[in-house]
């Protein structure tokens, strides 16, 4: 196991504008079990090109790397998203209510 810091731990993303694919290096193990189970389940896009200690680089279709903007919400979307939430307790209360109601009615029965 390599002796690194935490800062030192880094994620290199690399690519140009001709290729089609990018390199990913990285010592990031949320990031490395991802890309593992790309390449399990895409072998076709996605390659393990090299592991150095318990940092790995992978090659993949630079096209599904993204940076995305933070999603900032109104007022009134807020109250909407709550409104939602609150209906799907409920449902899933009921739901939870009526399965502990069978299950009382079958230890009695």
């Amino acid at each position: 196991m390599d002796n690194l810091t935490r800062y030192e731990m880094e994620t290199v993303v690399n690519y140009n504008e001709e290729q089609r694919t990018a390199s990913v290096y990285t010592h990031n193990n949320r990031l490395i079990h991802k890309l593992m189970d790309s390449c399990k389940r895409f072998p076709d896009l996605f390659k393990l090109e090299q592991e150095q200690g318990q940092a790995k680089t992978f090659i993949i279709p630079k096209k599904y790397i993204s940076i995305r903007q933070p999603k900032i919400m109104t007022a009134e979307q807020k109250q909407q998203a709550q409104e939602r939430m609150s209906t799907m307790r409920s449902k899933i209360g009921l739901v939870g209510e009526d399965i502990q109601a069978n299950i009382e009615g079958e230890k009695a029965g």
